[in-house]
């Protein structure tokens, strides 16, 4: 859904695709709460992960620290 998601002009300009599959997420999480009355448990564990990465890939992306240029030239060997 990244990429389907990532199409759109808007949402890919401001980063916020991951927003967007975030909110597909949480469409997940409402239905098991309406239909089961819980979350499952693997929402509430693997989310919070999730978003740290994510906002790091984006940090990583926009930015562009010298850290992590550093990184993954010595990772391609460059």
């Amino acid at each position: 859904m990244d990429a389907a998601i990532g199409r759109f002009d808007f949402w890919f300009n401001h980063s916020l695709f991951y927003l967007g599959l975030d909110l597909l997420i949480a469409l997940g999480m409402m239905r098991d709460w309406v239909v089961d009355g819980r979350v499952h448990k693997v929402y509430l564990y693997a989310l919070p992960p999730i978003i740290l990465v994510q906002s790091l890939a984006i940090y990583a992306w926009r930015v562009d620290p010298a850290w992590w240029k550093a990184t993954t030239q010595a990772i391609l060997g460059f």
